[in-house]
């Protein structure tokens, strides 16, 4: 049994050092001309696309998403994949680091964001994070960021570790839901339609990823999980909280504009 559990150990952990690597390598290599931006509206179905393109290259020379932000994380993701690989710090500790170091980034991130707000953009309208991702939705997360500490008594510093980051990352998410509107007011339909879109999948791609710390560290100590009734509950929350939210959100990416954005974009052309 216990040759088989370690080889089940062995596959996870060969597991995430792929996954580290494929995202280091992707966040290194990107195209000096790819935009994050651009290619999330990448499939916005609209007719009057070059608006939208205006629109896009404004957020973007408003954002100037630092280069360095990119690197460091892709840096970050191979470091992280090569002490998997080595095999010299429990993996679920090594989860837990990761975690840790993903909410500093998406904190430096929104400190950016707020900054542009302040210096470069009009704050036309303020937000209300329940408008935009349900009660509902962020009490499930906020659970599911705590259901790791149902192994503190199991590896207590990586439950400890993983439950306070992931709880970091979803107050982030609701801090930019709050976030008021980056509008400069060249064509306010239009930007106000990318705001709004691209605060939407932010805010849900970051409470995505505040439930895939919980994952991996339930099946990294799966022995333990299948002992305990509320450690297998828990993980099954945890398993369908995680499904839910892609629908919840639309899909991945941001939607078409609706009949009403299209009409306030043809009383507000250019």
């Amino acid at each position: 049994m216990g040759d088989y559990l370690a080889t089940i150990l062995n596959v996870q952990r060969w597991l995430l050092v792929a996954l580290w690597t494929v995202f280091g390598i992707w966040s290194l290599c990107r195209p000096a001309g790819s935009s994050w931006i651009r290619d999330g509206f990448a499939r916005v179905q609209v007719a009057d696309r070059p608006r939208l393109d205006r629109a896009l290259e404004l957020r973007e020379r408003l954002e100037r998403a630092p280069a360095w932000l990119g690197r460091a994380l892709g840096m970050l993701s191979l470091a992280a994949a090569a002490v998997a690989a080595s095999n010299r710090v429990a993996i679920d500790l090594l989860v837990a680091a990761v975690t840790l170091a993903s909410a500093a980034f998406l904190a430096a991130a929104y400190f950016r964001l707020r900054t542009v707000r302040g210096t470069r953009a009009a704050s036309l309208r303020a937000r209300v994070p329940f408008a935009m991702v349900p009660r509902a939705l962020f009490a499930t997360v906020t659970v599911v960021a705590l259901c790791p500490l149902t192994f503190v008594s199991v590896s207590p510093l990586a439950a400890t570790v993983t439950s306070g980051a992931s709880l970091s990352i979803v107050v982030l998410a609701w801090m930019i839901a709050d976030l008021p509107s980056l509008v400069r007011g060249d064509d306010i339909a239009v930007e106000t339609f990318v705001d709004d879109r691209l605060r939407h999948a932010r805010v849900f791609a970051i409470l995505q990823l505040s439930t895939t710390p919980g994952i991996f560290i339930f099946l990294l100590n799966f022995e333990s999980m299948y002992q305990s009734p509320w450690r297998l509950g828990a993980f099954l929350f945890i398993a369908v909280s995680s499904c839910v939210i892609p629908f919840l959100s639309g899909g991945f990416g941001p939607r078409s504009p609706s009949a009403d954005e299209l009409r306030a974009w043809a009383g507000d052309a250019r």
